[in-house]
């Protein structure tokens, strides 16, 4: 039996985009001079505007993966905040806002997928939670439950040529 390409779509595709949030954050995303809160539905990234106590939806991002865990993090010398973001299997980015394509720029991809780590099992256990410390200087992504991963905060573009 073989499968068309059409039915394949018809089977991986979505029916009804996700509803309830389960993850949030506050954070300058857009820019220093306004608030924007951020929330997480399955794979999508929603970013609204905090302005007179209402929040007005102003973009989403369809992601590719679930995502486990937000967090807000500032780069010293940034424009604005970028966010720290967990996915299931053991995989982390660090994502900003782009603002002349409007779109999100990977700062940074991490996974921590290696067999010594997963002590046997073939699917992660628990979620890839990840933290941030207060003073900015590293991330942590708890790994399959029993491993933490740290990631030094750092933002230095390098030159392309010296």
């Amino acid at each position: 039996m073989t499968i068309e390409s059409s039915e394949l779509f018809g089977i991986h595709s979505e029916c009804h985009k996700p509803t309830g949030v389960e993850e949030s954050t506050i954070l300058n995303f857009y820019s220093d001079q306004e608030e924007n809160l951020v929330t997480t539905t399955v794979n999508i990234l929603s970013v609204y505007i905090i302005c007179d106590d209402k929040l007005e939806l102003v973009e989403e991002f369809e992601l590719w993966g679930k995502i486990c865990s937000i967090c807000k993090v500032r780069f010293a010398g940034a424009p604005r905040d970028s966010i720290l973001l967990s996915f299931e299997e053991a995989k982390c980015s660090i994502v900003e806002y782009e603002p002349e394509t409007e779109t999100l720029q990977n700062v940074s991809m991490h996974f921590f997928q290696e067999e010594t780590l997963k002590h046997g099992f073939r699917k992660m256990n628990a979620l890839p939670l990840a933290r941030v410390d207060p003073f900015q200087r590293c991330a942590s992504v708890l790994v399959y439950g029993n491993h933490f991963a740290i990631l030094p905060l750092r933002y230095n573009p390098l030159p392309l040529h010296s």
